[in-house]
C-alpha cells in the first residue's frame, strides 16, 4: 500500500487528534494521550517552531504515523543555544514491524538540512522496550542515540496539611512585579543543566509560551530577602489530558489498593479504566543551594496546592545525578523511569559535558 510522508496542517488536527489518541503508552499503566481541543496549540509548550510529522496510506488517507520535531532555545554547555527536541513518536500497531520508522527517519533528515539546529534531544519511557529497541538500535540511515542517563519523574502524593513552618525560610507565591527576578533567577541555575530551557519575561504573559502558566503558579523560598528557591506547578488539563485505559501485573494490584485505601490512608487513588488522569505538574524548580530545607519546604507548598487543587498526582521530573534526587526518598510519590538520549544527525553539535546534569520538565514530555 502506497504511504506519504508530509508534515501536518491545521487541517489535519481532528485526524492528529484521533491517531494520538489511538495509539497508547502500552505498560503496566496503558496510557492514551489526548489533545483536545487542539493538536497543534498542545505542542506550542514545546517550542516555538513546531513541526509534526504524519505517514498517511494514501488510498484510504489514514494517518498510520506521527512524530514531532520542536525547536527552542535551551542551555547546552552553559550556554544559550538553537536546539531540537524529537518526541510524540506514534506508529499504528499493525504498522510496527515494516519500514515506516526508517522512512520516517529519512524524511526528518531532509528537514534537518534547514540548520536550524545542531543538537536533539529525546526521551524514551523505561516501559516503553519496543520504542527503545527501535530508535537506539544501530541501523542504517538512523543517527546515533547517544544516552544522557536516566530520570526519575515522581508522581507525588498530594498533601492535606499546610507546609512545615520554618524558623527562617518564608514562603510565598510570584507575582508580576517578581517576574524579570524570578526568569534570572532561573536562567542563572539553568547555566549548570544540559537541555533546560532559556527563560524569557514573555514566555510567561498571557499568549506566551508557557500557556496557562500564571505567575502566582510559582512559589518562592526566601530566607531573609534572599532568593534561594524557585518551583511552580501548572495545570495543562485544558489542552493535554491522559486517560487510563488499564492496568496490567503489579499495577492491576496497585490499582485495587488504592480503590481500598485511599479514604483512609493518605495515598492517592489511581485511576479507573476509561478515567482521566487529574494530576498537575511541578515545574521551572531551581534551588541553587541544594539545601534540603529549601527544596522540602519548595515541595511541601506545591504538594498542599495539589491537594487543594484536587489532583491525584503532582509530577516532577529530576534526572538520575540531580543531587535533589535522593530528597525525594522521604517524600511520598511513585517513581517512572525513562532515559535521555542525545543526537546531532549531521555531525555538526558540541558533545554535552558528563559533568553536567541534564535537565527535564515533566510538563514538557
Amino acid at each position: 500500500m502506497p504511504l506519504r510522508f508530509r508534515l501536518a496542517t491545521a487541517e489535519d488536527d481532528a485526524a492528529l487528534r484521533r491517531a494520538f489518541a489511538a495509539t497508547p503508552m502500552e505498560g503496566g499503566m496503558r496510557l492514551a494521550f489526548e489533545r483536545e481541543p487542539s493538536f497543534f496549540d498542545a505542542l506550542r509548550v514545546q517550542g516555538d517552531v513546531t513541526q509534526v510529522i504524519i505517514c498517511e496510506e494514501t488510498n484510504a488517507g489514514e494517518i498510520i504515523a506521527i512524530g514531532t520535531r520542536c525547536l527552542a532555545d535551551a542551555f547546552v554547555n552553559g550556554t544559550p543555544q538553537r536546539v531540537g527536541y524529537l518526541s510524540d513518536l506514534r506508529i499504528l500497531p499493525q504498522w510496527r514491524k515494516g519500514t515506516v520508522l526508517a522512512r520516517g527517519w529519512k524524511f526528518l533528515l531532509s528537514l534537518d538540512e534547514d540548520g536550524l539546529v545542531d543538537l536533539y534531544h529525546t526521551a524514551i519511557f523505561a516501559e516503553n522496550a519496543g520504542a527503545k529497541s527501535a530508535l537506539t538500535q544501530a541501523r542504517a540511515g538512523v543517527p546515533q542515540y547517544h544516552p544522557l542517563g536516566g530520570f526519575i519523574t515522581a508522581g507525588i502524593h498530594p498533601s492535606h496539611s499546610a507546609p512545615p513552618v520554618s524558623p527562617h525560610l518564608r514562603v510565598t507565591r510570584g507575582t508580576a512585579s517578581e517576574l524579570p527576578h524570578i526568569v534570572e533567577f532561573l536562567n542563572a541555575h539553568n547555566t549548570s543543566r544540559q537541555f533546560a530551557p532559556v527563560h524569557r519575561v514573555e514566555d510567561f504573559a498571557p499568549g506566551g509560551r508557557w500557556r496557562d502558566f500564571r505567575i502566582e503558579d510559582f512559589f518562592l523560598i526566601r530566607n531573609g530577602a534572599d532568593l534561594c528557591g524557585v518551583g511552580g506547578v501548572w495545570d495543562q488539563a485544558a489542552f493535554k489530558q491522559t486517560r487510563v485505559l488499564g492496568y496490567t501485573g503489579k499495577w492491576r494490584w496497585f490499582y485495587h489498593l488504592s480503590q481500598l485505601t485511599h479514604r483512609v490512608l493518605p495515598v492517592p487513588r489511581l485511576p479507573s479504566p476509561g478515567e482521566h488522569f487529574r494530576f498537575g505538574y511541578g515545574c521551572f524548580m531551581a534551588c541553587p543551594s541544594q539545601d534540603p530545607e529549601v527544596f522540602r519546604q519548595l515541595v511541601h507548598a506545591m504538594r498542599h496546592e495539589a491537594s487543594k487543587r484536587g489532583w491525584m498526582h503532582l509530577l516532577l521530573s529530576l534526572h538520575e545525578n540531580d543531587p535533589l534526587l535522593p530528597l525525594l526518598s522521604d517524600i511520598p510519590h511513585t517513581p517512572f523511569r525513562a532515559e535521555l538520549f542525545w543526537l546531532s544527525p549531521r555531525g555538526t553539535g558540541a558533545t554535552p559535558h558528563s559533568q553536567l546534569v541534564p535537565h527535564i520538565e515533566a510538563a514538557l514530555l
